[in-house]
């Protein structure tokens, strides 16, 4: 269980502050949900804040912190968003926003503002960075979420 102690009621709480904090613990997701507290992916894992349970103005007014007029409208007639953002010297962000069991959710992917090299990464293969140098072709970066698809790519683009 995570201990963010200064927060007393879920009221207080900004998405922009989550993601400042999921960031300060290197989590690469954000989960908010009606009637838990908010969840983070640190290292694959999903665990529990000891933040408060959300309730449902407080996961949709977190949920829509980010969300301009036009797309507000566009999801209440979807019930589906996609979103990215930056938190100024914090991380880039990937959000989804939805309904679960006709309650409004969000997901957040954090996406580190720093290229990560392909040594930080694991990437000594010689073969793979020599992908980045061809003039013709098709590579293709699979896998599941969270398996570094994105950071890879970055990596290799950097390179």
């Amino acid at each position: 269980m995570l201990e963010l102690t200064s927060i007393r009621n879920a009221g207080e709480l900004t998405l922009d502050g989550l993601i400042t904090y999921a960031a300060e613990l290197n989590a690469s997701d954000i989960f908010l949900k009606v009637g838990a507290p908010p969840g983070l992916r640190v290292v694959g894992r999903v665990v529990k804040t000891s933040l408060p349970i959300l309730s449902p103005q407080d996961t949709e007014r977190l949920a829509y912190e980010h969300l301009n007029s036009v797309q507000r409208g566009q999801f209440e007639r979807l019930m589906e968003m996609n979103l990215s953002f930056t938190v100024p010297e914090v991380a880039r962000i990937r959000q989804n926003v939805y309904r679960e069991r006709g309650f409004v959710a969000t997901t957040c992917r954090l996406i580190s503002l720093r290229v990560k090299s392909l040594d930080e990464i694991g990437v000594h293969s010689e073969a793979i960075r020599n992908l980045t140098t061809g003039h013709h072709g098709l590579v293709l970066v699979t896998g599941p979420t969270g398996s570094g698809k994105t950071t890879t790519l970055a990596a290799l683009i950097d390179y």
